[in-house]
């Protein structure tokens, strides 16, 4: 994910998220501390209608770094987040 400065809209924040599922698996199994810092970037700078899903990425990421949640329970988060992207695009 690339590096995110100042307030996003929800477009911007989208475009991030999918550029992170995107590259996901490698991002969450070669560095999950650094997924988690990235998705705690984009969530101080994204909009409201997304900080919570945002801060449920982050703990789901740092509970795979510890051991806590299978790599699905990523994916799932994931996939939360894409749908609820796609909702705000249709509006």
């Amino acid at each position: 994910m690339t590096a995110v400065t100042g307030s996003l809209t929800a477009a911007e924040t989208c475009e991030h998220i999918d550029a992170f599922r995107t590259n996901m698996p490698g991002n969450v199994s070669n560095d999950p501390a650094g997924a988690r810092k990235a998705v705690a970037q984009l969530r101080s700078a994204a909009p409201q209608e997304l900080s919570g899903n945002l801060r449920g990425m982050k703990q789901v990421l740092y509970n795979f770094e510890n051991g806590n949640n299978p790599r699905q329970a990523v994916e799932g988060k994931m996939t939360g987040l894409t749908n609820q992207c796609r909702g705000l695009a249709n509006r």
